[in-house]
């Protein structure tokens, strides 16, 4: 039997940990590596294969910044609403313009 249930609002396996909602891949990075992250990604882009191969580490420092083709995509999601700030050459570039948005917007603030 696999522990968790599925979130169907995002698609991830989440796991009550001590009255506390934590995604699977978190909890199998952390028991395979002995390190716990903020946030991990999939590579394969499927939310529920928490398989260890499947998982890699999410710099923190650039956080909304994703891969989409040859380019990166500055984008964010706030009480289930999307923000889109564009598309970069580099990966630095697009963190930075997802601050720069952030802060623009004010989209963290309810």
């Amino acid at each position: 039997r696999i522990a968790g249930t599925i979130d169907h609002r995002n698609g991830f396996r989440i796991v009550n940990m001590d009255g506390h909602l934590v995604t699977a891949s978190r909890i199998i990075w952390c028991w395979m590596t002995g390190e716990w992250l903020e946030a991990t990604k999939h590579k394969n882009g499927v939310r529920d294969d928490n398989r260890f191969v499947n998982l890699e580490k999410v710099e923190r420092k650039y956080r909304g910044a994703v891969k989409t083709g040859d380019r990166w995509t500055a984008r964010a999601t706030v009480y289930g609403r999307q923000y889109f700030f564009g598309r970069y050459d580099t990966q630095e570039e697009a963190h930075a313009e997802r601050a720069a948005g952030q802060r623009v917007t004010n989209c963290w603030r309810r």
